[in-house]
């Protein structure tokens, strides 16, 4: 029996450990928001929760845009969306007539004072060599001169091309038709060609025939003299890409050495057949229109032309270039057809398509025809190098067209332009600009008061160019401030609702103007914004009483914080919002084992709260649940009852071992 009293004992005191008894608060803190279980209309930031604020822009960047300007002076905007000082004197002069002309299979390259024209095989004459002295304004001529051909065909073809080693020679590639391949369809007429020549600049009658190129070439072939690394080099695309050539095709990038004789045994770049739907990536290919042109130091620039047939015109606007010491492509701005309103143009870079390097800042380019080549387009471009932006300029007379090769040449600090579908020959002047200009915006009206932010512009400015901004506010287009003069990036002064912006562009080169590409402002509309933060469920376990919620935040003015939380018991049920009072949590206490804390955050305009942590306190009950606590009594039931059971059992064994005269076990 003491035994019995002892374990029962044991067990009511287990029972009454389980029992509800009140317990020292716990504390929960977070403090870097990294697991929320949403965020609307805020986000965090280093770990610090505030209202996700976007301005909104005024934005110019049109051509008609700009034109909204309330005045201007000595400006002008243009079709490709940008503004510029205003110019005078450009155009095309007429020249002594050239002494060929030419279909197909043409080339042009200047050297120093010179330019050559070099024409193939049509009505007559197989080869002809033109050079116009740009100091005489005179032309002299060489027709058929002796050329070692190894060639069945013993004349030019498309893509022929010439590049001057800015010393004494002209160096020649052959070009080749589509149906010159490494197995033509007609081998009696046709064969892959290899030619590659150079000539005197002094005597062009005398040709020097050199090492064959390394693979056959064709309609891309484009070539340009370069130095690196204290030696001349030739580099060549050499080729096709167009599907038009039948088997073996291609275009390749080699190198040749000047000093060594030799060609590359490696290719620098490979392109197989290209068909419209090709993705291509720089340098894209090479076909009607190719051309090269090296602007000293690092890079090569590449004209990739119509590279493969059919393709629509934005894919014939590519343009590339080549870092020779990192031995690798990379793009660039893409070239800005069809944007003369004067003519309705629809293609891209084709035959005829050239480009010409002025020996500082910009490269010029002439389209070439539209459609397939067959038709006559004059677009005319000039590139700015430091500012990687187009110009158009005054159409070319008598635009090419159905001619493929380059009729481009510069010489004598300018730029020039054979026909070659006629004689006629013409020399381009570039524009003079005034000294300075200006234009006023529009006016922009933001709706309601503002916060003006920062403003930037793209523009570009070189070689004494330059272009300066001023903004000023209104709150009702009537008062104004001063003026006050900002940088791209600047944060504006201003907290109005009109903003008004003035642009000045001035230049000490009249060459060159600088340009204004887009005017972007930010601001910030003056009203009320609300974002709120909610926690993921908070898992506290078993809570008796819920505490307080106390936070650490940035409150500027006309900012604010407050709190809301639920509970729930399972995670998936829960209890209402309930906002707190006095800092005091009101959701459900009873069987809840999660919480969840919502933050809302308001500000006005700019304004934004900052909140950097937040901490609930809480009480946790040492009891179990009710199931655990009936499982206890149960054991404590079942345990009692045994103990009962088995005193029974040993007083009826006792009362046996009496009756015959047995004894107590010593254990008992």
């Amino acid at each position: 029996m003491k035994r019995l009293v002892s374990l029962t004992l044991v067990l009511t005191a287990l029972l009454l450990v389980m029992l509800p008894v009140r317990a020292s608060p716990d504390v929960y803190t977070d403090e870097n928001f990294s697991s929320s279980g949403g965020l609307d209309g805020v986000e965090v930031v280093a770990g610090n929760v505030r209202l996700r604020v976007t301005p909104e822009h005024w934005t110019q960047t049109t051509k008609a845009d700009f034109e909204q300007w309330e005045s201007h002076e000595n400006i002008t905007a243009v079709d490709l969306d940008y503004v510029k000082l205003e110019s005078t004197g450009e155009g095309w002069s007429t020249l002594e007539n050239a002494p060929y002309s030419s279909t197909y299979c043409i080339a042009t390259a200047g050297a120093g004072d010179y330019l050559f024209i070099l024409r193939g095989y049509w009505a007559g004459v197989k080869v002809g060599i033109g050079r116009y002295n740009t100091a005489t304004g005179s032309w002299e001529n060489w027709s058929d001169p002796t050329i070692e051909w190894q060639e069945k065909k013993h004349y030019f073809k498309n893509g022929c091309s010439m590049a001057w080693d800015n010393c004494g020679y002209i160096y020649v590639l052959a070009g080749g038709s589509y149906n010159d391949t490494s197995n033509p369809s007609d081998p009696t007429t046709h064969e892959p060609r290899y030619g590659f020549w150079r000539f005197s600049v002094g005597n062009p009658s005398i040709w020097e025939r050199l090492e064959n190129t390394p693979w056959h070439q064709g309609p891309g072939d484009a070539l340009v003299w370069a130095r690196g690394n204290g030696e001349d080099y030739i580099y060549a695309w050499i080729g096709t890409t167009s599907k038009n050539r039948g088997r073996g095709c291609g275009a390749k990038f080699y190198r040749y050495s000047i000093h060594s004789g030799h060609w590359d045994p490696n290719s620098i770049t490979e392109i197989e057949k290209l068909y419209y739907n090709n993705e291509v990536s720089p340098p894209y290919g090479a076909d009607d229109g190719s051309s090269l042109t090296w602007t000293g130091e690092d890079y090569i620039y590449f004209l990739p032309g119509a590279y493969a047939e059919n393709l629509p015109p934005s894919k014939e606007r590519y343009f590339a270039r080549f870092l020779i010491s990192e031995n690798r492509w990379e793009n660039l701005v893409m070239l800005p057809y069809n944007e003369n309103p004067d003519t309705a143009e629809s293609d891209g870079v084709d035959d005829g398509g050239s480009m010409v390097w002025d020996g500082d800042d910009y490269l010029y380019f002439l389209k070439g025809g539209d459609g397939n080549g067959d038709d006559e387009a004059d677009n005319f471009w000039r590139y700015s190098i430091s500012l990687d932006s187009w110009e158009v300029l005054a159409g070319v007379p008598f635009g090419p067209s159905r001619n493929n090769g380059r009729r481009l040449g510069y010489a004598g600090e300018n730029v020039y332009y054979w026909h070659a579908n006629s004689t006629g020959f013409w020399a381009y002047t570039p524009p003079r600009y005034g000294r300075s200009g200006y234009f006023t915006s529009s006016v922009f009206d933001a709706g309601v008061v503002s916060t003006w932010q920062r403003m930037s512009f793209e523009f570009g400015a070189s070689n004494g160019a330059t272009l300066r901004v001023w903004t000023r506010s209104s709150s009702d287009d009537v008062k104004w401030s001063g003026w006050v003069e900002n940088q791209s990036g600047d944060l504006l002064p201003w907290e109005n609702r009109y903003l008004q912006y003035r642009v000045e562009l001035s230049t000490n080169d009249e060459y060159v103007t600088p340009i204004l590409h887009e005017m972007r402002i930010a601001y910030l509309t003056k009203i009320w914004r609300t974002g709120t933060f909610t926690s993921q469920p908070l898992e506290l376990g078993y809570v008796e009483n819920w505490g307080t919620l106390s936070w650490e935040a940035t409150l500027p003015e006309n900012t604010s914080i407050s709190f809301a939380t639920r509970s729930s018991a399972d995670g998936s049920t829960w209890s209402e919002w309930a906002e707190l009072d006095s800092n005091a949590i009101q959701s459900p206490t009873h069987g809840q084992q999660f919480l969840q804390v919502r933050a809302i955050l308001r500000g006005l305009g700019a304004a934004t709260p900052t909140l950097r942590s937040y901490s609930i306190s809480y009480t946790l009950s040492r009891a179990l649940p009710i199931q655990s606590i009936e499982y206890v009594a149960l054991v404590v039931a079942v345990g009692a009852a045994g103990i009962a059971a088995a005193g029974v059992a040993r007083a009826l064994s006792k009362g046996a071992r009496s009756a015959s005269g047995g004894k107590d076990d010593a254990s008992d």
